[in-house]
């Protein structure tokens, strides 16, 4: 399985100038926990609430008038999309992060995967898998 075929495409992202202000809110009401900063459709950047709260809250920058560009991680490392799950799990637990944003060929964004993400689907698939072998041993003791 490909990371695209995991990965969210519904991307919540902004530009470099846009303000704190802005993207906090943003994130308040899209109920997400990061956001990606494009330029062109490409990744130049990504925010974190983790960001906002290291790095904005406690130098106390004010939010109307910081961009974004001042508090975001800068070229932010990406999977491509043709990637395998596995792979990229081992690229992320390697590179120590949660979210990274899933580009194409062209390095354009097509969408974000977490760690959060791949825990739901290897719950979901492990639960598939305990119902199959419920079910075989439920017709072996017929």
């Amino acid at each position: 399985m490909t990371v695209y075929a995991c990965c969210r495409t519904d991307v919540v992202t902004v530009g470099p100038e846009t303000s704190l202000r802005t993207i906090t809110t943003l994130m308040e009401e899209e109920n997400v926990g990061s956001v990606v900063v494009v330029e062109e459709e490409k990744p130049v950047g990504i925010v974190t609430d983790r960001d906002l709260a290291l790095r904005a809250f406690v130098n106390q920058m004010n939010p109307e008038t910081t961009h974004v560009s001042e508090i975001m991680s800068h070229d932010p490392i990406v999977l491509e999309s043709g990637m395998g799950l596995f792979e990229a799990m081992e690229f992320m637990r390697g590179k120590g992060v949660r979210r990274m944003p899933v580009v194409d060929e062209n390095g354009m964004l097509r969408g974000i995967i977490t760690v959060d993400d791949i825990l739901r689907l290897l719950v979901e698939e492990l639960s598939c898998i305990a119902n199959i072998l419920e079910e075989e041993s439920r017709e072996a003791s017929l």
